[in-house]
């Protein structure tokens, strides 16, 4: 049987593979899932509202940073994404102590806070070097 035929793509042949992320991106965004999946069992465990409420904001706004890195298209890491790795690497390091040992809704808020502030900056640079702002 023959293979369908895709008419978007040049060959004609299926469709175009998955373009390839820069080391920074992919590294940005296997730490954004160990948050999410961080604040998902957060989400799956805690008794107490508040927290739930915390955690289940935060982690949809740790998905809308994955979205927004995962629909760039960059070919390389710009200077400024790569001086705000370990800034990301810190709030990450800050943002999984709280998420292991939560008092407080507020705590995973401005934890949460913290790290979304870096990634932020890393999107707007990721951005940057893809022009589209």
């Amino acid at each position: 049987m023959p293979s369908p035929s895709y008419p978007s793509t040049p060959s004609g042949g299926g469709p175009s593979p998955i373009p390839q992320k820069t080391p920074l991106q992919d590294q940005t965004i296997a730490q954004l899932r160990a948050e999410a999946d961080s604040l998902e069992n957060t989400i799956r465990t805690t008794s107490d509202l508040a927290i739930y409420r915390a955690a289940n904001d935060e982690y949809g706004a740790v998905q809308d940073r994955i979205s927004t890195l995962l629909n760039l298209q960059l070919a390389a890491d710009s200077a400024d994404m790569q001086n705000l790795g370990p800034g990301i690497k810190k709030a990450k390091e800050d943002l999984d102590k709280v998420l292991s040992n939560i008092s407080k809704a507020s705590d995973v808020i401005t934890a949460c806070a913290k790290f979304l502030g870096v990634i932020d900056e890393f999107v707007t640079a990721a951005k940057v070097a893809a022009s589209i702002i």
